[in-house]
């Protein structure tokens, strides 16, 4: 059959009101049919059109008040993006048989406040009406509507769940101020019970408590395994009991509990989701069970009342911003299982004054702790460590790093501040690669004649850049350390135990007098 196409330039149209032959099969125009016509105001179609088809962002930033396709009988598909951005669409009468509405199809429609859904829809894309005015949007119980896409909608206040509704992951209505859900009796994969929502034939899935759960404390029930995405986003309340079946918790679940001060991960959980706790601003501790072996990224994000976290043997990488701004956050011992800090994972983390790493093989990304201002000290035990750009940028309170039977790889040439450091060297140091010159003048390197300095030290320290103190020597140091310290001693200083301990506390007080006269 012929297929007519609209050839009509809009923009030069005087007609505010487009009324379509029912001749007409098709509206195209290189998907813009009528773009950004302002002075179009209402779209209907003659009794028994014969459109099958109109195209992607036909009608995209017009000036439409109504939309009737009541006589869109062959029409199947709603294109996506096709009423995008109309901020006047008030009325919408939908085809009686379309069985798809497209992604975007309805954004930034903010004055479309209700509409009615043909039974025909089985699928809803992401985002179609989100954002926009809608708050409930009417679906029978003779819908046949199976799938409702992530992000369908914002600002339902209600929801229909029909008989075949299977498929809705739980971002389509986390963003939704949902007051009431109502749910066919048929249906066998939602469940609700006037506080949550489930899901599986079994409601393992806890997929969400609504809004207006009001009650301090939550239990959650004994037969839940999985926690859904954004399940408890943004609720008021204080204390959420996990029981020990849990083996999940999905990427912002309870991201922005700002009142949530007590919660415990159990020891089953093997996987937690991005954000899941971010914006928690009143949690105060967490421990991160072994068999989590990720902290993803903004895990913490800003729980700025967070003081300790116990990261425990297991867990192999930790994310970018993962305590990023847990401001009283104090005291981190990294364990052995982890070989990734990623980018800011500890930024901001103001509170915190000492970090130890025992037995890793690791690696930190750019800015790892960056901004932690009352870092005093860092410790690594027999660690192999690589060490990337401005990782301990902006810790302006480090005086002292002990290495212990450690090796370092490193490219960067800014790691610390150019703040004068104490550097304890027990045992064994090897630096395997080095760009330049790491650690400021003038620190000072306490060794052993247990000391070995091997590979790259030289040029680790500077040539005549660090006063070496060598304490309560016993053996004779061995040549390549010995040739090492020739090359980066300002001069070398034999020191027994007395007065190292003298040493070290007069140094401590001369820096409290520093940053005294800093401040006043």
């Amino acid at each position: 059959m012929l297929t007519i196409k609209l050839l009509l330039d809009a923009k030069q149209a005087v007609e505010q009101k487009l009324l379509f032959l029912n001749c007409q099969r098709d509206i195209y125009r290189n998907n813009y049919a009528f773009k950004s016509c302002r002075t179009i105001i209402s779209v209907s179609f003659e009794e028994d059109s014969q459109i099958v088809s109109i195209s992607n962002y036909s009608f995209y930033n017009t000036g439409l008040k109504t939309a009737n396709l009541s006589q869109c009988k062959q029409l199947s598909l709603l294109n996506g993006y096709l009423f995008y951005y109309c901020k006047y669409l008030e009325t919408v009468i939908l085809p009686p048989n379309i069985s798809c509405i497209g992604m975007h199809c309805f954004r930034l429609n903010n004055k479309l406040k209700s509409i009615e859904l043909p039974d025909s829809v089985k699928i809803l894309e992401s985002t179609a009406f989100n954002p926009s005015g809608l708050t409930p949007i009417n679906i029978s119980s003779n819908s046949k509507l199976e799938k409702i896409d992530e992000y369908c909608f914002q600002q339902l206040s209600s929801l229909y769940i029909p008989k075949y509704l299977n498929a809705m992951p739980p971002t389509a209505i986390a963003e939704c101020p949902l007051e009431s859900i109502e749910i066919n009796p048929e249906n066998q994969y939602f469940k609700y019970d006037s506080k949550f929502l489930f899901y599986g034939r079994t409601n393992s899935t806890l997929f969400k408590v609504l809004p207006t759960y009001s009650d301090n404390e939550l239990t959650v029930p004994n037969y839940v395994t999985d926690i859904a995405d954004y399940c408890f986003n943004g609720l008021n309340i204080l204390s959420i009991k996990l029981h020990s079946s849990i083996e999940t918790i999905g990427i912002y679940a309870f991201y922005n509990c700002a009142n949530l001060t007590n919660i415990t991960i159990p020891e089953n959980v093997s996987q937690i989701g991005e954000y899941a706790f971010a914006n928690c601003i009143s949690l105060t501790s967490i421990s991160i069970p072994s068999k989590v072996s990720i902290i993803r990224i903004s895990l913490f994000y800003n729980c700025e009342s967070l003081s300790n976290a116990i990261i425990e043997d297991g867990i192999e990488n930790i994310n970018d911003k993962a305590f990023f701004y847990c401001r009283n956050l104090r005291r981190v011992v990294i364990p052995k299982s982890v070989s990734w800090i990623g980018i800011n994972a500890f930024s901001g983390c103001t509170s915190l004054t000492s970090i130890e790493f025992i037995n890793n093989v690791i690696v930190f990304a750019f800015n790892a702790f960056i901004g932690c201002t009352s870092l005093t000290s860092i410790k690594f035990i027999n660690d192999t460590i690589t060490l990337n750009k401005d990782i301990f940028k902006g810790c302006t309170a480090l005086a002292k790093i002990e290495i212990i039977n450690s090796a370092i790889i490193t490219q960067a040439q800014t790691i610390f501040d150019n703040i004068p450091l104490n550097i304890y060297i027990r045992e064994r140091l090897r630096v395997n690669e080095v760009s330049d010159t790491i650690i400021a003048k003038n620190s000072h390197l306490f060794i052993t004649s247990e000391t070995k300095l091997e590979g790259k030290c030289k040029f680790f320290f500077g040539q005549k850049s660090v006063y070496v103190h060598i304490q309560y020597q016993f053996n004779t140091i061995d040549q390549q350390t010995q040739d090492i310290l020739d090359y980066i001693a300002i001069s070398i200083i034999h020191q027994n135990l007395k007065q190292t301990l003298l040493y070290a506390q007069v140094r401590f007080l001369n820096r409290i007098c520093f940053f005294v006269n800093i401040h006043k």
